[in-house]
């Protein structure tokens, strides 16, 4: 490949994109996941320019300029999600308590690890689902204990998990245990560019199941072993996106929304948006619809994209089907269809302040308002309610604000 004169390898300075992508439940390579196909459709060469439509979407949209002073390399991991191993006792203790989130969380970190090499570099973390916690866990980790160079990774890996799995004060970053940590190892303190996830459902990624199917046990057991990840959104983490399901209707499935530390940084930007279909249409995979599932799929490349990620081929190529069809997900499997029906609720208080959704109730984007009628789900219509109802008490004020100006 012939380099334009104005991004050659003799750039004035050298950077490289660290890209982990982790996968959901029982999810591999094979099932096509948006985690996969995300990671899939990177371009990894070096040194690594941008294609010049590319560019240009960049120079019309994006925030953040392409800079042709600067040589880029991108490189990629996919970690498979828990409970894929071949053995079938395994591979069910992994889907039903999340033995493999602590092995998904050390093969990235050991990843980033071996490939970090200094705040000149950038960290870009993609979850989906329970995949999600695992990324969101990942950089709580990181902001507790740091990142190990790789001279130490083999010596230190445990002692640094072990650090962060207390969850008390002495795993805080500025307790004096994690500060002597650091500085014994000599640890790294990177930011978190960009944290991307696909629907994480239920405390911990862990849909809540009914009594008779051993719901309150297996829910205690599985928060006795991972109680410690963090479920708000850590102050190293530049940029997170969030995207989320509106038409999963199961109670078990309940989303689990990120959110801001009590206090955050002032350039962190937090955006969640609710898509069309249900949790498997929004993380892709062999039970979802491929037409859905390019909606969130789309809108997360997207992001990455006008962030500085780099792809193969054009996004409309990757994702290019942006129908809707419309699914229930109480008639996917036999199990949910002898079950008592329990339709999940969305927490008002998720409209308001600052940890509310972004672009609430607003999908014209991707679907008219004639096919959202279509599917008649009672999460979605509760959630159009509280929508209406924000927006009745925000005219009320401004109303009343104008009146005592007068």
């Amino acid at each position: 490949t012939t380099l334009p004169e104005s991004a050659t390898v003799n750039a004035a300075v050298c950077r490289q994109r660290i890209i982990v992508c982790m996968d959901g439940t029982w999810d591999a390579a094979s099932a096509r996941t948006n985690v996969f196909r995300f990671y899939n459709s990177l371009k990894t060469s070096y040194p690594l320019l941008q294609s010049t439509h590319q560019e240009q979407e960049q120079k019309e949209k994006c925030s953040l300029p392409y800079d042709k002073t600067v040589c880029w390399s991108q490189v990629a991991h996919y970690v498979k999600g828990v409970g894929t191993r071949n053995e079938r006792i395994q591979k069910y203790l992994g889907g039903a308590f999340g033995l493999g989130i602590s092995d998904q969380i050390l093969t990235a970190y050991a990843f980033l690890s071996e490939n970090y090499k200094g705040e000149q570099d950038e960290i870009w973390l993609l979850g989906a689902s329970r995949g999600g916690y695992a990324a969101r866990s990942l950089t709580g980790m990181i902001y507790n204990v740091g990142l190990l160079p790789c001279e130490h990774i083999t010596v230190a890996l445990d002692k640094a998990y072990s650090l962060y799995r207390r969850a008390d004060k002495k795993s805080h970053p500025n307790n004096p245990e994690a500060i002597a940590f650091r500085h014994r190892y000599d640890c790294w303190e990177p930011d978190i560019k960009f944290v991307g996830c696909f629907d994480t459902v239920g405390s911990l990624g862990v849909p809540r199941l009914p009594w008779f199917a051993g719901g309150s046990l297996l829910w205690n057991l599985f928060h006795g072993l991972h109680s410690f990840h963090d479920e708000k959104l850590s102050p190293n983490v530049k940029l997170a996106f969030h995207a989320l399901s509106i038409h999963e209707q199961r109670e078990w499935f309940r989303p689990t929304i990120m959110k801001y530390e009590s206090i955050k940084r002032s350039d962190q930007i937090l955006e969640q948006l609710w898509f069309p279909g249900t949790h498997s249409d929004v993380i892709g995979g062999p039970k979802a619809s491929r037409v859905l599932c390019n909606h969130s799929l789309r809108w997360m490349m997207i992001k990455a994209q006008e962030c500085g990620l780099v792809f193969k081929l054009p996004i409309d190529e990757v994702c290019g089907a942006r129908a809707f069809l419309y699914n229930d997900s109480y008639k996917n499997q036999l199990v949910y269809r002898l079950l008592p029906r329990t339709d999940r609720y969305i927490d008002p208080i998720l409209f308001r302040n600052r940890n509310a959704l972004y672009m609430n109730g607003h999908f014209s984007e991707y679907i008219t308002n004639e096919q959202l009628r279509l599917f008649r789900s009672k999460a979605l219509d509760k959630f159009l309610s509280n929508i209406k109802e924000q927006e009745k008490g925000n005219d009320n004020n401004g109303s009343s604000s104008t009146s005592s100006r007068k």
